[in-house]
């Protein structure tokens, strides 16, 4: 490895951390795996790359490639600017730019954060880097690079301010920040102070406080309302759905009542319709008729929930109302379904499997689970095999959506693992707490805000 701007080299792990990565990279181009190549770089610290600059160009030189095979010409010719200038604050704003455009703001960070150290009166680098930040969910990050800034009297400023200090956990940071917006001037800014508005309006009701803006002392227990290790209530602050199941497998091992791999069964689906029905009795928000989506797990879960609510089913349209829409897993439903539903009014969203590492671009107002990679009990799944030690991957359940449905209903829930306080009577407890700003039906869906304070292991 070669010497760095400061004359420093890397430390011993880090070295070979960041060998691993770039030898990771190189192979993947050789394999003609251009966006796995990219992914590769995803390990190498900020620092590394800001202070050695051999590194960074070897990073850009793997980026530049990799663009090129993928046809993304713009980040090709940014790479190779600032591979060959990467002192010049603006060939770096450039590059950091059509990272984020590319969804690589993890490559963007560090080039930002150098341009912004080389002209930290440019507001456009600290807001790109801000943005990144954020996409990189580096909460608190973004915030103190916002915080005291030209950039946050901005009204785009205030917003990502007040956003990521809610992201972060810090409400009070929030409210404090929030006092400060100015009128909207558009119907954009209009529909983004109603968004932190109603999370903040949320976190009140949640928190017992009189005032949208009055501080509150830090929850004591991690466990408490907006504390640290509180799921279900930042979610529904966030985004203003009830989470119906908390996973009880490894909440000391990081996972903190989300699942990792999900492979469901006909009795954990019972499990959370019965909830789901439970939960919109409890809030007076049945619908006269549960709504079946396009696509067919979502149909089977429909039909399934039908019968459960003693409800009748009609295939979904967008002018619906009075309805609830069952989704198995919203990421799987065409775009022009998720526009109507996005703008669907007086129609309830109810998804079994809600996916926090990629979360869908429409939020729910009922989430069953959360999850990295949900398996359906019908489609092929992993199994241990008779030896007890290896597995077999599943066949995939063929039969007509009926008789699947049928055995969903037909399930006990009787051997259904539950977490610490996550029994019915709890979950209905917390749903008549917040029942006043769930599922409200408003015609403007937002999307879901993932994973916010409460962090969980990642696996994927």
């Amino acid at each position: 490895m070669n010497g760095s701007i400061d004359g420093t080299e890397p430390a011993a792990g880090d070295a070979l951390r960041i060998h691993t990565a770039l030898e990771q990279a190189r192979t993947a181009l050789e394999h003609g795996e251009p966006a796995a190549a990219v992914r590769a770089l995803r390990g190498l610290p900020d620092s590394i790359l800001i202070d050695h600059r051999d590194l960074w160009k070897q990073t850009t030189e793997i980026v530049e490639r990799a663009a090129g095979e993928m046809g993304f010409h713009n980040l090709e010719l940014s790479a190779r600017a600032v591979g060959e200038s990467p002192e010049d604050a603006h060939v770096l704003y450039q590059y950091g730019y059509d990272c984020g455009e590319r969804g690589v703001s993890f490559l963007a960070v560090p080039a930002l954060l150098t341009a912004l150290g080389k002209e930290p009166q440019i507001d456009a680098i600290r807001m790109e880097l801000a943005c990144a930040l954020s996409a990189e969910e580096r909460y608190t990050d973004c915030v103190r690079i916002l915080a005291g800034s030209e950039a946050a009297g901005q009204w785009a400023g205030r917003y990502l301010l007040v956003l990521n200090c809610l992201l972060a956990g810090d409400v009070n940071g929030a409210r404090q920040w929030h006092t400060k917006f100015a009128e909207p001037q558009d119907e954009a800014q209009g529909r983004q102070l109603a968004r932190l508005t109603g999370m903040l309006e949320r976190a009140q009701l949640l928190q017992g406080t009189p005032q949208l803006h009055t501080l509150c002392p830090a929850p004591a227990d991690p466990s408490d309302a907006l504390g640290r290790a509180d799921l279900r209530g930042w979610h529904f602050t966030l985004n203003g759905g009830l989470l119906l199941r908390l996973s009880p497998f490894g909440p000391q091992e990081g996972m903190s009542g989300r699942f990792a791999y999900h492979q469901e069964t006909p009795s954990g689906c019972r499990l959370i319709l019965e909830r789901a029905g439970a939960a919109l009795t409890a809030a007076g928000r049945t619908g006269t008729s549960v709504a079946l989506l396009p696509e067919r797990s979502s149909r089977i879960l429909a039909l399934a929930a039908a019968r459960l609510w003693r409800l009748p089913t009609v295939e979904w349209a967008p002018e619906l109302t009075d309805v609830v829409v069952v989704a198995y897993d919203l990421r799987r439903l065409d775009v022009s379904v998720l526009r109507g539903l996005r703008t669907a009014r007086e129609q309830i969203l109810f998804e079994h499997a809600t996916c926090w590492t990629d979360p869908p671009v429409i939020a729910p107002d009922l989430s069953g689970v959360l999850h990295q990679i949900s398996v359906a009990p019908w489609e092929p799944g992993l199994q241990v095999a008779p030896d007890g030690e290896s597995t077999v991957t599943t066949s995939a359940d063929d039969r007509p959506d009926e008789a699947i449905a049928a055995d969903l209903v037909a399930a006990s829930t009787a051997g259904e693992d539950l977490a610490l306080g996550d029994a019915e009577e709890d979950l209905l407890a917390w749903a008549a707490r917040a029942s006043s700003l769930w599922a409200v039906g408003s015609g403007n869906r937002d999307q879901l805000w993932s994973p916010g304070p409460v962090r969980s292991s990642r696996f994927v």
